[in-house]
């Protein structure tokens, strides 16, 4: 029914906060049905009519987890280039997820570097999850930057106890 552009336009005339619910949900059930290219297309096409509509948290985390899906080296700039706008036009904190995927495609796509440069770029607010730290510490391995791994390693490794009578070299807890 969304193929419909009666429907479309009846859509896009009314933003509202129902409106917008009813498109999450579409782009929603479209992720989970593997609808990847049909998603990014109502959201272009929202885009385009409705900007302020569609590029809410939501509605962007669904663009960004089907351009990951994607896979492919145009889906990264997209999702960068959106995560950009967020960062840019809304006080809102991205999500992890809306961070990640980007980050886990660059890394996929073997684009060790990038993968890295996004974490710490719009990662910082997420840089203490195990999964980020994880992430960016496989990149810069890859990357060949093993001592920045390390540090990065150090960081979420237990801290040894400073208490009396607990032996250094028992692992913490």
């Amino acid at each position: 029914i969304w193929q419909r552009s009666n429907v479309r336009n009846m859509v896009a005339e009314s933003p509202s906060k129902e409106t917008y619910q009813t498109v999450v949900i579409y782009l929603d059930l479209m992720l989970k049905h593997s609808m990847y290219k049909e998603l990014l297309e109502i959201y272009a096409y929202f885009n385009d009519c409705q900007p302020d509509l569609i590029n809410q948290p939501k509605a962007v985390l669904l663009v960004v987890l089907a351009l990951y899906k994607e896979g492919t080296t145009e889906s990264l700039k997209q999702s960068l280039l959106l995560l950009h706008k967020m960062k840019q036009h809304t006080k809102a904190r991205s999500s992890q997820k809306m961070i990640i995927s980007p980050a886990l495609l660059a890394y996929k796509l073997g684009q060790h570097s990038k993968a890295c440069a996004i974490l710490q770029r719009f990662g910082k607010p997420h840089s203490s999850t195990l999964l980020s730290q994880s992430l960016e510490m496989m990149a810069l391995a890859k990357a060949g930057k093993l001592e920045q791994a390390t540090e990065v390693l150090r960081e979420f490794l237990p801290r040894r106890a400073k208490r009396r009578g607990v032996d250094p070299e028992q692992p913490a807890r």
